[in-house]
């Protein structure tokens, strides 16, 4: 007899389980595209920044060979 109750509960949890789990995964999936787009705003910031450090570094060895280059044309002269 108690096998048979236990049965029976099983037979009615399942349907909320399963409704919990459907749930979950719809909430899942409904924010998957606000995930999706702070992921890739944030990548897009990332990069940008990378990219102006290294305009920074390529700007700071153009300079030194602008003055190394006025440096030889000052010594030259002398």
């Amino acid at each position: 007899m108690k096998g048979a109750f236990k049965l029976i509960g099983i037979i009615l949890l399942l349907p909320i389980a399963l409704g919990v789990i459907v749930l979950l995964l719809a909430f899942i999936v409904a924010l998957s595209p606000a995930i999706t787009i702070c992921f890739v705003s944030y990548q897009i910031k990332e990069y940008l920044i990378y990219r102006k450090s290294c305009n920074s570094k390529l700007n700071e060895k153009k300079a030194l060979k602008r003055t190394s280059i006025f440096d030889h044309l000052r010594n030259e002269n002398t």
